[in-house]
């Protein structure tokens, strides 16, 4: 369904902001951000999705 609405590079923008990885929720490729991964940047506490981000 997400994929039905959003490009691959819509939601692993979105998932990797979500994650701490992406400064935006902006489309990001996997591989632009794997090559910024760094497990500091990926939060410890829960993770709530903001209103709208998906939908």
């Amino acid at each position: 369904m997400l994929l039905s609405r959003n490009t691959p590079e819509e939601l692993i923008g979105k998932l990797g902001y979500l994650a701490g990885l992406n400064p935006s929720a902006k489309p990001r490729t996997l591989k632009s951000l794997l090559k910024e991964f760094d497990w500091k940047r990926v939060p410890k506490e829960n993770i709530f999705v903001p209103a709208g981000l998906f939908f």
